[in-house]
């Protein structure tokens, strides 16, 4: 369906990948499995595709496949929102986040080191319920230590039926 020319002919010339967690997309049939990195590099072979950009993605699933793409695909946005949420392993533990402040300066830094000049974005939760100041201030040390480009920062509100 990606190279057929209906998009070309309108002028098209980019494509976005998006969903909840895109990283994490898969596609199964007859026994093989096509993931997203691999749609990406389909993509990137379309000769009418000029840009290609995928959000928003989760931190457990950026596995070495989409981090290796940044390198190998040009036409591959040079940005990256990749929500945190918080700097306190105990409170993305209390979110159920199932990764740690360390997996994602670790992920950032793999990235920079492929993309040089890549923009990293990401999105934070502050006033989560039970955070102390010393958790708010390990979320400032990540910003510092990351230097993101940009932001979205939210104070939490409490929603019927969820645990916080």
């Amino acid at each position: 369906m990606l190279g057929n020319g209906r998009w070309e002919k309108k002028g098209t010339t980019g494509i976005v990948f998006v969903g909840d967690e895109v990283n994490s997309y898969k596609q199964v049939h007859d026994g093989w499995t096509l993931w997203l990195s691999q749609r990406i590099d389909i993509a990137s072979n379309i000769n009418w595709v000029d840009r290609i950009r995928f959000t928003t993605s989760h931190p457990v699933d950026m596995t070495d496949d989409i981090i290796e793409i940044f390198g190998s695909v040009p036409q591959l946005a040079n940005q990256l929102h990749l929500p945190v949420q918080s700097g306190s392993d105990r409170i993305l533990k209390a979110m159920k986040r199932n990764y740690t402040a360390d997996l994602y300066r670790d992920i950032i830094e793999r990235v920079k080191k492929i993309r040089h000049t890549i923009k990293v974005t990401s999105d934070f939760i502050v006033g989560f319920p039970g955070e102390t100041h010393s958790e708010f201030l390990e979320t400032m040390q990540l910003i510092e230590d990351i230097q993101f480009d940009s932001s979205f920062s939210f104070i939490y509100s409490p929603r019927p039926g969820t645990p916080a």
